[in-house]
Formats: structure tokens, sequence, C-alpha cells
């Protein structure tokens, strides 16, 4: 089907008054890496980022309203100045860091026996 460029003119017309561009640059590899995970899961490049996008936005607000104790990837990524870290964030020290995973693994071994 042929789109007049009047049709084309009123779409793009809509689309710049409904809705923000952002261009987004990544690093070579990345674009087809991304376009193969979006067809996996059977949406568009663009549905894609925006779930990414937004599933980040949510964990983020929830980490911030709850505040809770690093896991080790949290942790390597967060050294660095106190100013960096999360408001309410307390770093351990690998010995309390230890404990309370050993503690969060025996209540969640706790709960799969339960069921």
């Amino acid at each position: 089907m042929t789109v007049s460029k009047k049709q084309q003119a009123c779409v793009n017309r809509y689309v710049k008054e409904n809705y923000d561009r952002i261009n987004l640059t990544v690093p070579k590899g990345q674009k087809d890496r991304i376009q193969e995970h979006a067809k996996q899961h059977g949406e568009s490049v663009n549905a894609f980022i925006f779930r990414a996008i937004n599933e980040t936005i949510e964990k983020d607000k929830r980490r911030a309203d709850n505040p809770v104790q690093a896991t080790s990837v949290e942790k390597q990524q967060l050294r660095g100045k106190a100013e960096d870290f999360p408001k309410g964030f307390v770093p351990l020290s690998e010995q309390e860091f230890e404990a309370e995973r050993q503690k969060r693994l025996a209540a969640l071994q706790a709960m799969t026996e339960r069921k």
C-alpha cells in the first residue's frame, strides 16, 4: 500500500505533537544484539528499549523507597564517594555482607521447603 505525501505529513505531524524523540548511541555490535533480543521477545527495538527503561526506573524507585543492603554486584557498582551511594544506603563489611547473605539464603530455603 502506497502512502501519499499528505498522509505521511499527517503521520509525521501526529508523531511530532505526541512523542518525544531520543537518539541512542551504542557501541559497535550492540545494535544487532539489541535487535535480536527484541525480536526474540516479539517486540520492536523501540518497545524493548522503552520497557527496559521503565523497568529500571521502577526498580530504582523501589530501591530508593525501601533501601536494602547491597548485593555483591551492587557493592562493586557503588564503590566510590559517599554522595554516590543511594539515600539510606549503608555499606556492609565483608563479614556483615556474608552473614546477611547466609540469613537470606536460609529464609529462601525455608520458604521453598514449605511449598
